[in-house]
């Protein structure tokens, strides 16, 4: 296993593939950019490939000047690990994807999508589109997270759950200071378990 000194973009055409090898782009968390590396061609990954590969990353990571930290006992940690593989849209490598493009994730991280530049538009495998519209803080429109007919549908089964907010103030000057309502959702409703699992699919949790 052998990972190129070059950095390059994840929208890069520069892919050199070598001759016998697979090779795999992977990237720190969140980064659009990251190293090619190349496994000799296998029937399947062994437990010592994806060592090797999560130690050579991890490596390039660490060794790089925007490392997020100074102090050497999390450099170590960081080091050793245990990492992550994960794809790009945060299913691990190689148990829920055989994607050859990914993130290394260190201990400390959750997996955060790819902003790339300001407008980049990247679509989902359910088809939800990533727009970026900043980079720090990162913000992406998502579309679409609920379409108008479960918006509709989300108004309608929550609507008979509105109460008036419970909030009191400790003046009675003051005492109607809160104008807001509060609903909620039926935790069985098909709707409130899909929006759930929507969530989480976008969050990667």
């Amino acid at each position: 296993v052998f990972v190129e000194e070059k950095k390059i973009s994840c929208v890069s055409k520069d892919f050199r593939v070598e001759k016998d090898t697979t090779t795999f782009f992977i990237s720190a968390n969140g980064n659009h950019e990251g190293w090619l590396v190349h496994v000799p061609n296998v029937k399947e990954l062994l437990p010592c490939h994806l060592y090797m590969m999560k130690q050579l990353v991890a490596q390039k990571i660490v060794a790089e000047y925007s490392y997020a930290s100074d102090a050497d006992a999390v450099r170590q940690v960081d080091l050793r690990g245990p990492h992550r593989l994960v794809d790009e849209e945060g299913k691990a490598f190689p148990q829920e994807t055989s994607s050859t493009r990914l993130h290394l994730l260190l201990p400390r991280e959750a997996f955060i999508h790819q902003a790339v530049e300001l407008g980049f538009v990247r679509t989902l495998s359910d088809g939800t589109t990533l727009t970026t519209l900043s980079l720090d803080p990162r913000v992406f429109l998502v579309d679409p997270i609920l379409p108008q007919q479960e918006c509709l549908e989300l108004i309608e089964i929550s609507s008979k759950s509105l109460s008036k907010s419970p909030e009191k103030h400790y003046s009675d000057a003051y005492k109607n200071y809160r104008t807001s309502w509060t609903g909620s959702t039926p935790s069985n409703a098909p709707l409130t378990n899909k929006l759930w699992n929507r969530i989480k699919f976008l969050s990667a949790m």
